[in-house]
């Protein structure tokens, strides 16, 4: 039996700055220095998804408690 593909959201730069509040070039810097889950597709664009971005928040969260 075939597994079913969960469809998921991804989002570029643009897209996770604005919604973060950093602008695109803080957002780059924050991929490279601090872990921020960031890939690229096919070399060019950066991409994550909303989960990728949440998992990484609460892990950061729990390092500042």
């Amino acid at each position: 039996m075939m597994e079913q593909i969960r469809k998921t959201e991804y989002q570029g730069i643009k897209e996770v700055s604005a919604r973060m509040g950093w602008s695109p070039n803080t957002l780059k810097k924050m991929i490279v220095k601090e872990d921020f889950p960031a890939g690229r597709l096919l070399g060019k664009r950066m991409i994550t998804t909303e989960s990728a971005i949440q998992e990484w928040c609460n892990k950061k969260a729990r390092m500042v408690k």
